[in-house]
């Protein structure tokens, strides 16, 4: 693998996907990021295996390949590079990847990408494309609701409903409540919601949701 980038678009890439990473973990591999190439440069990955964030990052691709590098590790080098081309070499025999930047060379031991697990995926079925700003909006006034006590896990998530085109999302903790609703249904009775949020037909971990709102900053 072969590739030639920006130390800053790779820098903002690095931080956004290492939200999905545990710092208390059994798993080694679990500390480290997926590097991908693609038709249009690198895909970062990391996951907790509760979450997975996966960013796609610009670069030119002069051959292809895949390896697992140290989060941290990768981050903060990347993050002491000046503004000039970022060259990345992986010898795929030894895992070791030689960064070069104006006056900087390092090498970093990787992890083949084969060990690296598959995280979690969405399933398929019925999508609904919303405005990126309005679903930021909507986790932030609903997720503050949600319970932090583990004991009650079904009360930790926020509830998305999809029903005819429109998206509502609810959280509780018991004592609280927070919904957001479609605009054309601002004035919907919310004790029907409250017998919704009991049941919870689908729910997100408040954490997942979390790290989706701040990978939009």
């Amino acid at each position: 693998m072969k590739v030639t980038c920006r130390p800053a678009v790779l820098g903002q890439a690095l931080q956004v996907v290492s939200r999905a990473i545990s710092s208390r973990t059994t798993l080694p591999i679990l500390n480290n990021i997926l590097i991908e190439t693609t038709s249009d440069g690198l895909a970062l990955t990391a996951t907790n295996l509760e979450i997975g964030i996966r960013k796609l990052v610009p670069a030119e691709v002069a051959s292809e390949g895949s390896t697992t590098a140290p989060a941290r590790l990768l981050t903060d080098f990347v993050s002491t590079l000046p503004d000039d081309d970022l060259e990345m070499t992986l010898d795929s025999a030894s895992q070791s990847l030689n960064l070069r930047c104006a006056r900087f060379d390092t090498h970093i031991k990787c992890i083949e990408a084969e060990e690296f697990p598959p995280g979690p995926r969405p399933d398929e079925g019925d999508r609904l494309e919303v405005a990126l700003d309005d679903l930021v909006s909507a986790v932030e006034q609903t997720q503050m609701a949600a319970s932090t006590d583990e004991a009650r896990p079904v009360l930790t998530g926020v509830l998305v409903q999809v029903q005819g085109g429109s998206l509502t999302l609810a959280a509780t903790d018991g004592h609280r409540l927070a919904v957001r609703l479609p605009r054309r249904q601002l004035r919907a009775d919310l004790e029907a919601y409250r017998r919704k949020v009991s049941k919870l037909r689908t729910g997100y971990p408040q954490q997942e949701l979390n790290h989706g709102s701040r990978c939009h900053e």
